[in-house]
């Protein structure tokens, strides 16, 4: 439910005394919140980078929407060494491109 992060939905309902339905929510533990915080963002940042993804068939264009969601991500929180890991990783692919990879034609 938009705008709801301290409280989950138990599944229960209430009426009230105009008969409407209320749904019954209740408050998170301590600590929980900030958790499901970050999961709500990361799930809505995920999702729009996988239709993104998933609208193009060019290679690039797929890196660059998994490159935004990574930035997106490492704008909000402090990342460590994640990054480093990624910056050798797409390293190590981009030596693989250059070795094994067959030459384009230019037109």
């Amino acid at each position: 439910m938009a705008g709801h992060r301290r409280t989950v939905a138990t599944g229960q309902v209430r009426r009230t005394t105009g008969r409407r339905v209320r749904q019954v929510r209740q408050h998170l533990p301590a600590g929980e919140a900030e958790q499901n915080a970050r999961r709500k963002a990361r799930d809505g940042a995920k999702a729009v980078a996988y239709q993104r993804i998933r609208r193009t068939s060019d290679p690039m264009q797929q890196l660059d929407a998994a490159r935004d969601y990574v930035r997106s991500a490492a704008a909000k929180y402090s990342h460590g060494p994640a990054l480093n890991r990624l910056v050798n990783a797409m390293l190590e692919i981009g030596d693989e491109i250059f070795r094994d990879g067959t030459r384009r034609r230019r037109s």
